[in-house]
């Protein structure tokens, strides 16, 4: 009895371990939906990551290609060279004497005219003179309402201060007050006329203040150029008319050894220099022995072009090292008498040359006109000419040695 109840136990012990290991696969399941690690979930695992490894690797492959194109198509161009800039020649303007003198006849004219200073300029002279870079005048008279006439000189020059807009209309932008008309009516009405010019914006050389005013050098700078105009007068009525440290006045030019130096220093100033000249004997074609001489003395001091006025009439030209030498530029506006004027231009290169150009031009009964018949500039040309040294002058009028 006892050996059947042992046996009934084994048997059941079997069933419950059989019962057992049939469970397994089940809890295996149940484990791996659990999260918990087992055989069967590293396997899956693994895999997984041998697949996240080579979708890695595939992607760091495309990215490093797609970087490499990308580094290619993206690389910097070559740079192009930016042009050198170019140097656009300056052109500089000039004409001679003008006077404003209310009493005139030139002013009395033309208060008279419908259409003010366009009939008494010619509208081709006009156009020109406000389109050059920089245009000079010789400003003979004095803008105020002081003052006295000089007493026992023949002709005394004063304009009304409003008449400055006149030079505005001709496109003026400097001028020189080293003449014998500056002081006519005295000190007081020569300190109101640097006023009315500096009130317009227009600058003036040859007179000031003092002597280091006068003395000194007005600079425009063009394109990095520095053009330099300075002024100087060797025809001046009274001794007492020269600037001072003290005392008002314009800057003299009698002293040879002085104005070589005077121009060395404004020559330090500036790459192109004018020397702007009153000089000369007034009705005279033709320049005294020492302008020729000055001239050229002024160009080895440093000058790059000499311009010259007093005289009233046309003078003519000469070229010494290149340099331009123009002995005397006439009446420009100035009363009503009729003879030739004149107009010229220079135009300044990036290496200080320049090229001198006339432009035949008449006074006739208050107006002043550039000479537009064709035997009327023939003429023109070959009596200016015929008062120049060693130079030929084109039918444009441009100025050149005569080989």
């Amino acid at each position: 009895m006892r050996r059947k109840i042992y046996k009934l136990i084994a048997v059941s012990l079997l069933i419950l371990l059989f019962a057992g290991c049939n469970n397994k696969p089940s809890q295996n399941t149940e484990t791996t939906q659990g999260g918990e690690i087992s055989q069967s979930g590293e396997t899956s695992q693994n895999g997984e990551t041998s697949q996240n490894d080579e979708t890695s690797q595939s992607d760091e492959t495309s990215q490093s290609d797609e970087t490499s194109q990308i580094e290619e198509t993206s690389q910097t161009p070559e740079p192009t060279q930016t042009p050198e800039p170019t140097f656009k020649p300056i052109t500089l303007g000039f004409a001679g004497d003008i006077n404003f003198h209310d009493a005139y006849r030139n002013m009395q004219y033309l208060n008279a005219c419908e259409n003010g200073l366009k009939d008494c300029l010619s509208k081709k002279l006009l156009t020109r003179m406000n389109k050059v870079d920089y245009m000079m005048l010789n400003n003979e008279f004095a803008f105020s309402e002081r003052g006295t006439p000089i007493e026992g000189k023949d002709y005394t020059f004063r304009s009304n201060p409003k008449n400055v807009e006149l030079l505005k209309q001709m496109g003026v932008d400097i001028v020189s007050l080293a003449n014998n008309h500056a002081l006519d009516y005295g000190r007081e009405a020569l300190s109101d006329t640097f006023k009315v010019l500096d009130e317009a914006q227009i600058d003036y050389v040859g007179a000031g203040e003092n002597i280091d005013r006068a003395s000194d050098v007005i600079v425009y700078e063009n394109q990095g150029k520095k053009i330099g105009y300075f002024a100087s007068s060797r025809v001046i009525y009274q001794s007492d008319w020269v600037a001072t440290p003290s005392r008002n006045g314009m800057q003299s030019a009698y002293d040879i050894d002085y104005m070589i130096d005077a121009i060395k220093k404004a020559k330090e100033k500036c790459d192109y220099l004018i020397v702007y000249m009153h000089w000369g004997v007034e009705y005279n074609n033709y320049p005294e022995a020492y302008q020729r001489e000055w001239a050229k003395l002024y160009i080895d001091a440093g000058a790059n072009a000499v311009i010259g006025c007093h005289p009233h009439v046309v003078q003519g030209f000469e070229l010494y090292n290149g340099c331009p030498i123009v002995y005397s530029l006439g009446n420009f506006w100035f009363n009503s008498a009729t003879k030739d004027s004149m107009y010229i231009e220079l135009t300044v290169n990036e290496d200080n040359t320049s090229t001198l150009r006339v432009f035949p031009t008449y006074n006739d009964n208050c107006r002043t006109y550039i000479i537009n018949d064709k035997k009327e500039r023939k003429r023109y040309i070959k009596d200016l000419t015929s008062f120049s040294y060693d130079v030929t002058i084109d039918k444009k009028g441009y100025v050149g040695y005569n080989n």
